[in-house]
C-alpha cells in the first residue's frame, strides 16, 4: 500500500498491514475534463522538473492539473480537524497505475484498504459552496443537492461508503456535510437519509462488521443504477463487498466480468 506522506509531501510503500501507520482514505469522484492527476504527475511535481514552478510559485497552480487542488484540499482538511494523522490515501496518485500487477493488486485490496482506514473523507464537488447561502438555509440547499450526488450514483464509490466504519462528507468548499456512522458526535448524522438514498439497511452503513449477514443477492441490488467509465469496472468495484478478489482483466468486457465474479462468489457459497 501506498501512502502520501502529507507533511513532507512524499509517497512511502507498507508492506504489511501491520506496519502500514494510522492513515485517513479519500473518496471523491473522477473529473470528466481528465484534470486528475496520476502518481508520476506528483512525482513530477515534487521533484520540482518545472523550473517555472519554483521560480513563480502560486502562478503555476494555474496550469497544474485540477486535481492539485483537491489533493492539496485533501492535506489542508486533515491537518486542520486531524493533526495527529500524517498519511493520506487517494486513488489517483497513490497507485501506479502504469503497473498492471499493483493496479490488480490494489483492486483486490481497496476495500480492506477502506475498512482499515481511521477515517474516509468523501468529497462531493457537486454539493454547492455553503457560504454562498448565508442564513438559516444553507443546510437545506446543501441537503437537497447531497441527496441528488453524482456521488451516490458510481460504482466504486459503493465500497467507499460500506467498508469505513466512519465517513465525513464534505461539499466542494471543504465545509463538513455531515457523517456516516462511528463519528464525532457533533457533526450532523446522515445514516438514515444516506439510507433512504442508497437503499442500504442503516445496519449495514454503519457497522462494516454485519455485513456478512447479508446475502450476496442483497448486495447486488445496492449496486444496481451505479455505473462506471469502463464497463468491467462495474463488476470489479464489487470484489471487496462480496468477498470475491478475483483480479481485474480489463478487455474482458462486461459480461465475461460478470460470469467470472459471479462464478466465484457461488463456488465460495458451495464450500
Amino acid at each position: 500500500m501506498r501512502l502520501y506522506n502529507i507533511d513532507t509531501l512524499k509517497f512511502e510503500v507498507f508492506n504489511s498491514y501491520l506496519q502500514t501507520p494510522p492513515y485517513i482514505i479519500a473518496s471523491h469522484r473522477y473529473a470528466s475534463d481528465g484534470g486528475e492527476i496520476t502518481y508520476q504527475d506528483v512525482l513530477t511535481r515534487r521533484s520540482g522538473e518545472s523550473i517555472t514552478s519554483m521560480l513563480y510559485g502560486s502562478q503555476i497552480r494555474k496550469v497544474e492539473k485540477a486535481g492539485f487542488r483537491k489533493l492539496d484540499g485533501f492535506v489542508a482538511y486533515i491537518k486542520q480537524r486531524h493533526p495527529g494523522i500524517k498519511w493520506l490515501w487517494i486513488d489517483t496518485c497513490c497507485i501506479d497505475r502504469a503497473q498492471s500487477v499493483e493496479l490488480s493488486e490494489a483492486i483486490n485490496s481497496m476495500f480492506k484498504w477502506y475498512k482499515k482506514a481511521h477515517l474516509c473523507l468523501a468529497y462531493l464537488a457537486d454539493v454547492g459552496n455553503s457560504s454562498l447561502h448565508p442564513g438559516p438555509y444553507p443546510r437545506t440547499a446543501l441537503a437537497k443537492q447531497f441527496q441528488t450526488s453524482e456521488w451516490f450514483k458510481r460504482g466504486w464509490t459503493l465500497q467507499e461508503l460500506i467498508a469505513p466504519a466512519s465517513v465525513v462528507f464534505l461539499s466542494a468548499d471543504w465545509q463538513i456535510i455531515g457523517a456516516k456512522g462511528r463519528t464525532n458526535a457533533t457533526l450532523p448524522a446522515l445514516d438514515n437519509q444516506i439510507s433512504e438514498i442508497t437503499g442500504i439497511p442503516v445496519a449495514a452503513l454503519v457497522d462494516p462488521t454485519r455485513l456478512s449477514s447479508f446475502t450476496a443477492e442483497t448486495k447486488l441490488k445496492w449496486a444496481a443504477g451505479r455505473c462506471t467509465t469502463r464497463e468491467e469496472d462495474m463488476w470489479y468495484c464489487l470484489f471487496g463487498l462480496l468477498d470475491a478478489p478475483i483480479g481485474p482483466i480489463y478487455g474482458e468486457g462486461a459480461e465475461h466480468a460478470q460470469k467470472r465474479l459471479l462464478r466465484e462468489v457461488f463456488s465460495k457459497a458451495q464450500r
